[in-house]
């Protein structure tokens, strides 16, 4: 990548966004975003902050294309999660969407301590709906 018109569409193509939904993530347009990867339009500070801090972009390779595209790697797990919650079109999933994203996002940040207490969480409500199955099956 050569200039930071390519790497925002690098960025777009890889987590599978159309520029709609990419630019709807960061209140803009998806005829904004075309502008933005074709060169039309000044990157301006705020957009390069935008996108770093939305889709955890490493601020310093968006601007010069040295070191990782994220600040934090995505496990595989997220990336096919964001992949499938991108093949829906439809208003509403794209809240749920937008929430089981964010939902994600904040569980990366979190310490070890606190990521287990989300996983028994979890695991509990897991157990409470299996029983509720059984009891229904029954």
């Amino acid at each position: 990548m050569d200039n930071i018109n390519e790497r925002i569409r690098e960025v777009r193509e890889y987590l599978k966004l159309s520029r709609n939904d990419f630019g709807e993530r960061l209140g803009m347009s998806g005829d904004s975003i075309n502008n933005l990867e074709r060169g039309r339009v000044v990157i301006k500070d705020f957009i390069i902050k935008l996108i770093s801090q939305e889709f955890n972009v490493d601020e310093n390779w968006l601007r010069t294309g040295e070191g990782s595209m994220f600040t934090l790697e995505l496990d595989e797990d997220t990336v096919l999660v964001e992949q499938l919650l991108n093949e829906y079109d439809n208003p509403l999933f794209s809240e749920i969407k937008s929430l089981v994203f964010n939902i994600m996002k904040i569980y990366n940040q979190l310490d070890p301590k606190s990521k287990q207490v989300i996983d028994d969480f979890i695991i509990k409500l897991k157990d409470e709906q299996n029983n509720k199955k059984s009891e229904n099956d029954n």
